[in-house]
């Protein structure tokens, strides 16, 4: 493999990861506007809020469930192409608590 490959695969790969958090951002904003908007009123901007995949799994919206499902797909092909390909996070330029 050439020095040049490996770098488009890094690439790929930090691209796939950045897809599935663009999809993430995405249906949470759906989720947030939809069967979420009663909760509005509960927070003030600055507020720090936790959500998860869980909490998106759970809503009835069928756009939100379509963005879902493409985003586990994702996240297993850019497993599969690191654990191929043996690249560690490291490589990737994540840092350790930032995955």
């Amino acid at each position: 493999m050439t020095h040049e490959y490996r770098k488009h695969l890094l690439e790929t790969i930090n691209n796939l990861y950045e897809a599935e958090q663009l999809l993430f951002t995405s249906a949470l904003n759906l989720v947030w506007e939809g069967e979420l908007s009663h909760l509005k009123e509960a927070y003030e901007k600055g507020d720090v809020m936790e959500f998860n995949m869980k909490l998106l799994r759970s809503v009835n919206d069928p756009n939100v469930q379509k963005i879902v499902a493409l985003m586990t797909p994702l996240l297993d092909a850019a497993e599969s192409i690191k654990n191929l390909n043996r690249i560690a996070d490291e490589e990737l330029g994540w840092e350790e608590d930032n995955q």
